[in-house]
């Protein structure tokens, strides 16, 4: 309760102090639970995962408290009155650092394997989609209206979005761990977040808050999908793993549902949200330089490295000879198989009326690109 509250803190906080109370909080309970109930050596990676979690949020106050010196105010509503003054780089700068740790952009991503392995399931369900997430949101709350200086960083911003989406995906095909690969698929997709908000458009923006949530639904599938499997077999390695479409047929469709979502691919909302994100890299490139388009389109390739990692995955567990030792293996209870089915479904039905959500959303991002 405590953890989900201090997520919402962090949502509808007005000020920068309210916005960094909450920022911290979310950090104590999250870190309590992988300490208790994690798995392995579940208190050294609470350490890990806290120690930081702590540089971000130092980061992001450091900037918090320029803007304070800058303008007299915390009000989240006056950081547009940065446009043009010198220290507004910095401010921009210092907590896009503070931001990207929390995202596990690359670099700074050490921790999140770890911290996402380790965790209990359903704890993971919220690390990836929700948590980390937000800092995508505080990105596009706090700095967009920056207009001047979030501009002046938007190149690199977008080429460390590149590498971290490269990097997370080739991550994913070197792992065998089934909850360690959805982790590095989770670095993977703030890649894709990030390079949207990079673009500065009101439409890449949009498709990035969008694939936010359609990256909340489709991992949220995944890991209570990877759960199901590990309660029932035993088992996390995915090379002892195999032919459990038939003997899980509920989780294996979410869990497909789920990678479909990530890859973009329809009638997911994933498939939106990724065209959005690209549509508003490539107008940025073209309206800007040949190294901004040149950057657009690598990733636009380089989202066949996320289809080619989740049909894969998805080969190596549902489908092929069935091992001995899952003969027995049969569906996972209700208490974990609705969840699935409810995630599932908002996905789709999301994806094929997308604008219930997207129409408001894009209304707050031309609010936020213009103002």
């Amino acid at each position: 309760m405590a953890y989900a509250t201090s997520m919402m803190g962090v949502a509808l906080a007005t000020n920068l102090f309210e916005f960094y109370l909450f920022f911290e909080l979310m950090i104590i309970p999250s870190w309590a639970l992988i300490n208790i109930y994690g798995y392995g050596e579940r208190e050294k990676i609470a350490l890990i995962y806290l120690l930081w979690s702590i540089v971000g949020a130092v980061l992001f106050v450091t900037g918090a408290l320029t803007a304070y010196a800058t303008l007299h105010s915390f009000e989240i509503s006056d950081l547009g009155r940065l446009n043009g003054h010198p220290m507004s780089t910095f401010i921009v700068a210092i907590m896009i650092l503070g931001f990207f740790i929390k995202m596990a952009a690359f670099g700074l991503h050490i921790w999140l394997p770890y911290a996402h392995t380790e965790a209990p399931t359903p704890i993971s369900a919220l690390l990836s989609p929700a948590m980390i997430g937000l800092a995508a949101y505080a990105t596009v709350r706090l700095l967009v209206p920056i207009h001047s200086a979030f501009q002046s960083v938007n190149g690199v911003i977008s080429i460390w979005a590149f590498v971290t989406m490269v990097y997370g995906g080739l991550m994913v095909l070197a792992q065998n761990d089934i909850k360690r690969l959805l982790a590095y698929s989770s670095i993977s997709q703030m890649g894709y977040i990030i390079i949207g908000i990079a673009s500065n458009t009101p439409l890449g923006i949009s498709g990035a808050m969008l694939h936010y949530i359609s990256h909340g639904l489709g991992k949220a599938a995944l890991f209570l999908s990877a759960g199901a499997i590990m309660h029932q077999s035993g088992i996390r390695d995915i090379r002892s793993l195999g032919g459990l479409a038939g003997k899980m047929p509920i989780s294996a469709v979410a869990f497909t549902i789920g990678c479909m979502n990530i890859a973009g691919i329809p009638p997911t909302i994933g498939f939106m949200s990724k065209m959005l994100v690209f549509i508003g890299a490539i107008n940025r490139g073209l309206a800007t330089s040949p190294l901004d388009l040149a950057v657009a389109l690598a990733a636009l390739i380089a989202t066949a490295l996320t289809i080619g990692y989740t049909t894969w995955t998805i080969r190596r567990i549902f489908f092929g000879p069935t091992p001995e030792h899952l003969e027995n293996v049969k569906e996972a209870p209700l208490t974990m198989t609705v969840p699935l089915i409810i995630f599932s479904v908002l996905s789709v039905v999301a994806g094929i009326y997308p604008r219930v959500i997207l129409d408001p959303l894009i209304q707050n991002i031309l609010a936020l690109v213009q103002g």
